[in-house]
């Protein structure tokens, strides 16, 4: 099994003063309520830029000067917020234990007891949803030091890490697929302690090194060097290879150690974010992106015969940081949040013609800790082990597992199966979300060639651990909940069976891991979620709009849109007009992120409206 290798190009820290800065603005003003003034950060490291013009209609690749007050804030190498107090063993950096002391149960353990491989499947979202999800993530954050790093620390089950950061998850000795194995690998990530960003008694914080703001990052990359080499400097466009008359990413430098793939002339493709050959459909969605990118690019570029290069990239870059942000707010999001929830909490709105100007100054991008290690990994639960594939009469074509194509991109290039997984992918439903998850992810993530893999519930559970996530009860209280004293307090959220199987795991609802405690409460009303992730989605979404001077439906910016373009973008910028326009597909249904049904039936792309370019 290859490594998939990451070198952070980051260095460049701030110091005390500008933590304190950096902090001190998460939530500015007068009317903070307490949940936002609690919030706190361990550290900051970023980018420093020299200056920052003023009226800039462009927003700058690595995120700096979005806040001209706080250029620093959403760029690369920062830390991470926190809605709660860190939960380090040692109040500092060390795995986190029981309250008493103690070492809390191994997360393979959990897992075993509290996942169920025998998921069910989600009677109205689409597998594009949950997909879409991965790409929203993956825009927002990525955290330091998980990638190509050289480091083992459980080879053939058995520990071999001197590492310091080596925290392998111990292998019950009853684990039926893991016989004889005493771990499974795990690499804790680096911290402001590895950049030395903050000082030596306060707590460490985990470093994304990507954007935090929602700007396509996963497209055109997070720092100017990286956006540079995905350009072709002609015409607005980004680079790409032609193959059987299509049109595939450009070609890593060194695919065999980069993808699972025996030479370096099989497909391994180098985009914005280094996660795209994770797995076949999250590849086939950044690259509709990129195709999208350069249609848009080659009308600009035939209509302005004028305009540079660098003018075409950039409007360019705008409509489509404009089609992300309005397919994430207005058509993934409500998905598991639930439109109501959202429209009470302004994170969108209805029958709007006009701008909205909720930009905040003081609202801070940064992602926080709970959000990307715990609320939105819940969409892991949802993930299909088998990929399908439709002909274009609706007519199935077959399947491959999850598994047998990871870091393994090359079977899109195909004959037609480009086209057949985006029938499939919006054909087939995601699974529901809850503690189910399929064994494709459980069992055989990340295999390789070899017949079992590692466990992405149980990685989940140790990264929040990794994290210092706080526990569930500090997040139930963050969320307005009242603070279970006894087991029986969690009755409130939590199904009394599922309790039960706390109190085997845990010894007092304080040790309550938020991963586990969260993913087991109730849904929410009209979401897909329980109310306390809920709460932590809400709130880092809310954050992600209004602390964006470049959101598109601002309009007291230099870079807004006009009111006509506006427009036509809520109207024409939808998933599936993207998959229509450069998918190789005729039909699809209007909502892509919900299934075929008679409300949403399959249409021809003829009748799904479009973003009108000649407003440009």
């Amino acid at each position: 099994m290859k490594v998939i290798i990451l070198i952070s190009l980051f260095t460049l820290c701030g110091g005390f003063n500008i933590f304190k800065s950096f902090w001190s603005g998460i939530f500015g003003g007068e009317n903070r309520n307490k949940r936002q003034s609690e919030i706190t950060c361990n550290g900051f490291c970023g980018i420093i830029p020299k200056s920052c013009p003023k009226n800039s209609r462009y927003r700058t690749i690595d995120g700096s000067c979005n806040n001209i007050q706080n250029p620093s804030w959403g760029t690369p190498n920062t830390s991470y917020v926190r809605l709660r107090p860190s939960n380090y063993g040692d109040d500092i950096s060390s795995m986190p234990t029981t309250k008493s002391g103690c070492p809390l149960m191994s997360t393979r353990e959990i897992s075993l007891l509290t996942v169920k491989d025998k998921p069910i499947v989600d009677t109205d979202v689409s597998l594009t949803a949950m997909q879409f999800g991965q790409l929203v993530a993956h825009d927002m954050s990525l955290t330091a030091g998980v990638l190509r790093t050289g480091i083992t620390c459980c080879a053939n089950g058995q520990d071999v890490g001197t590492n310091p950061r080596c925290a392998n998850i111990p292998v019950p000795p009853n684990d039926d697929v893991h016989p004889g194995q005493k771990c499974l690998n795990f690499l804790r990530t680096l911290t402001t302690k590895d950049n030395n960003c903050t000082t030596n008694n306060v707590p460490a914080a985990p470093l994304s090194i990507v954007t935090a703001f929602l700007d396509t990052s996963f497209l055109y990359g997070s720092t100017d060097s990286q956006a540079k080499q995905l350009r072709t400097m002609v015409g607005g466009r980004m680079k790409t290879v032609t193959r059987n008359g299509q049109e595939w990413p450009p070609q890593v430098p060194e695919p065999t150690q980069i993808c699972n793939v025996q030479s370096n002339t099989e497909s391994c493709y180098l985009a914005g974010d280094i996660r795209i050959n994770q797995n076949v459909e999250l590849a086939m969605l950044q690259l509709i992106f990129l195709r999208k990118h350069n249609q848009v690019a080659d009308y600009l570029h035939l209509k302005h015969v004028d305009w540079s290069d660098e003018k075409v990239y950039q409007e360019t870059r705008r409509i489509m940081c404009a089609y992300n942000q309005h397919i994430t707010y207005y058509e993934f999001l409500p998905q598991y949040l639930g439109r109501e929830n959202m429209l009470k909490k302004k994170l969108i709105y209805e029958n709007i013609q006009d701008y909205i100007n909720d930009y905040d100054p003081r609202a801070n991008p940064g992602v926080s800790i709970e959000h990307a290690s715990v609320a939105f990994r819940f969409l892991h639960s949802a993930i299909a082990g088998m990929l399908k594939m439709y002909r274009e009469n609706g007519e199935f074509a077959g399947s491959v597992r999850l598994s047998s194509w990871m870091l393994k991109p090359s079977i899109l290039e195909e004959g037609s199966n480009f086209a057949q997984f985006a029938r499939g992918i919006n054909t087939q439903p995601q699974m529901a979300m809850d503690i189910n998850y399929d064994n494709e992810t459980t069992t055989f993530l990340f295999r390789g060639n070899n017949e079992n893999g590692t466990d992405l519930a149980a990685i989940d559970y140790q990264r929040a651990r990794d994290h210092g996530v706080a526990s569930y009860n500090d997040l139930r209280t963050y969320c307005g909940f009242p603070r279970a004293i006894d087991f029986c307090d969690f009755y409130d959220l939590i199904p009394k069976k599922l309790v039960e199987i706390l109190q085997k795991i845990y010894k007092t609802p304080d040790d309550v891991e938020l991963a586990v405690g969260g993913g087991f409460e109730r849904l929410a009303k009209g979401a897909r979620v329980g109310p306390t992730f809920l709460c932590i989605l809400e709130e880092q979404f809310s954050r992600t709009r209004r602390s964006d001077r470049y959101f598109f439906e601002l309009g007291d910016q230099d870079g807004a849109f006009t009111p006509e373009q506006l427009s036509s973008i809520r109207r024409g910028a939808t998933m599936s007009r993207i998959f229509c326009d450069v998918a190789g597909i005729k039909n699809i249904q209007r909502k892509a992120f919900e299934l075929i049904s008679d409300t949403n039936p399959v249409v021809s792309c003829d009748e799904i409206e479009t973003i009108d370019l000649s407003l440009w």
